[in-house]
């Protein structure tokens, strides 16, 4: 058995046994303790209602019968429901031990214990089970008419066992549950002890192997953190070149998923108006603006790896920066998706604004279909999104807002690195995390910043800030200077 196992073993066992000792111990106290308040008011209240019993009585008993008799009966019946509290009984018995009063709903039986070598001015008291309920008989001796007069106090404490049995239940659960947690707990204490051990095996075996790769994490100065700093000091060399390989080949595929992803909606648009001019009977001033959108998107396509290089290779490539209008693009946009949009069944609003800036008009293009592509992912049917302008007093730049599921808060942070995604937690659509990267990288490019609002079930809006004109324009200038220096 490995150190870690035998750890956890016996740990567990000596808990499971304090555990269970302390709580047993616990409850029983508690439970003794309650029986012992209960005992003490139920010989208050029995002392008290046979003084009472006492009075009401006094020499009546000995000398009434038939008819005189019951009435006395009753007088006391009437005093008891006014003064006993529900689940209390109560018992009187004359000399001969026969019952005067009882309104206990059950049999008492013969064998009464306490009712055996009773004495005046002391009180027995014993417990008895009656069906499934437990009773505290409290009796007493009392002598009225010189006649010897037992009175019995019955009450229900039915609810102390009970709540003992519930306290027995909660304690089995709180100890699987503590014990689970102790030997979790107790599992990672072992388990980081006896780590660096582990892992400095398994290091050698993997590099013996050829996992040039594999390092030890143990940042203590004792014996095993300086063989550990060793050990990974002598993998760095061939680590550091692998590193390197690694490297190029992780930009290599992130280009080709980034393009690739890219090429997906113009291509939608293509294929859309294709399909539609092979099934449909159009006019032909449709069948020219559909031969132009395709025209238009094939040219976008041709367009894209060069924009692509420029978001890889930011210090090899100077932006074709324009004077632009926020609607042209705008329109742009919502002409690529139309077809999506339709068959989507949501309304694309555009606020009208003669609003203007500087930007690479393709750039500006793959922006905003990206932040549209999110929006239609996240929008159920019948629902709005919406591209605008907004003007703050430092402040201005376009937004796209929607009427969809929204982001979760935790994923606001990680929105705009590679690769990262909640496209399938949120919509079941499975995407390559690649859209809002670009679209961060294109508003570093341009100096502009995008900010996220969302919440759960009331949708997102994405806000791109453009700062001023002029400051945008000399910050990219100067860029391009230093590039080609």
């Amino acid at each position: 058995m490995k150190l870690w196992k035998k750890m956890v073993l016996w740990s567990l066992l000596l808990f499971i046994a304090i555990f269970i000792i302390l709580g047993i111990a616990i409850i029983e106290s508690s439970h003794s303790s309650e029986l012992r308040g209960e005992l003490s008011r139920v010989l208050e209240q029995q002392q008290t209602l046979s003084s009472a019993i006492g009075v009401l009585l006094q020499d009546k008993i000995a000398n009434t019968e038939g008819f005189e008799l019951q009435i006395l009966r009753n007088y006391v019946a009437s005093y008891t429901r006014n003064v006993m509290l529900p689940g209390s009984y109560l018992e009187v018995l004359r000399q001969d031990r026969k019952a005067f009063y009882q309104n206990f709903p059950g049999e008492l039986g013969s064998s009464r214990a306490e009712l055996q070598k009773m004495k005046h001015g002391v009180q027995n008291y014993i417990i008895r089970d009656r069906g499934d309920k437990s009773y505290l008989f409290v009796s007493s001796l009392l002598t009225v008419g010189g006649e010897d007069i037992y009175v019995s106090y019955i009450k229900d404490i039915s609810s102390i066992y009970a709540k003992r049995q519930k306290e027995y239940v909660a304690f089995i659960a709180i100890a699987l549950c503590a014990c689970l947690l102790f030997g979790f707990c107790i599992y990672l204490i072992s388990r980081r002890i006896t780590h660096p051990l582990e892992e400095l095996t398994r290091s050698a075996q993997e590099i013996a192997e050829g996992t040039y790769s594999q390092r030890v994490i143990y940042d203590y100065n004792d014996e095993i953190g300086i063989l550990a700093r060793s050990f990974n000091r002598m993998a760095d060399l061939i680590q550091h070149k692998v590193e390197e390989l690694n490297e190029a080949a992780q930009q290599k595929q992130q280009f080709i998923d980034k393009f690739t992803h890219e090429l997906r909606t113009p291509l939608t648009s293509i294929i859309g108006y294709s399909e539609l001019l092979k099934t449909q009977d159009l006019t032909p001033e449709y069948f020219k603006i559909s031969i132009d959108n395709i025209c238009r998107e094939g040219k976008r396509i041709q367009h894209l790896s060069e924009s692509m290089l420029k978001l890889v290779k930011l210090r090899q490539s100077s932006l074709n920066l324009k004077r632009l209008s926020a609607q042209e693009i705008f329109a742009q946009v919502a002409q690529s998706f139309s077809i999506r949009l339709e068959k989507e069944q949501i309304k694309l609003l555009i606020e009208p604004d003669d609003y203007e800036f500087y930007g690479d008009r393709e750039l500006c293009a793959i922006l905003l279909g990206n932040l549209l592509e999110n929006a239609l992912k996240a929008s159920p049917k019948n629902s709005n999104i919406t591209l605008g302008v907004f003007r703050q007093a430092v402040q201005s730049g376009v937004f796209v807002s929607d009427e969809g599921i929204g982001i979760p808060p935790e994923a606001l942070a990680k929105l705009f690195e590679p690769f990262y995604t909640t496209d399938e937690a949120r919509t079941g659509q499975n995407g390559l995390g690649l859209g809002l990267s670009i679209c961060f990288q294109i508003a570093v490019l341009h100096d502009w910043k995008i900010e996220v609002k969302s919440e759960a079930g009331q949708g997102s809006r994405v806000k791109i800030i453009m700062r001023n004109y002029d400051t945008s324009i000399l910050q990219v200038q100067q860029d391009s200077d230093i590039e080609a220096e």
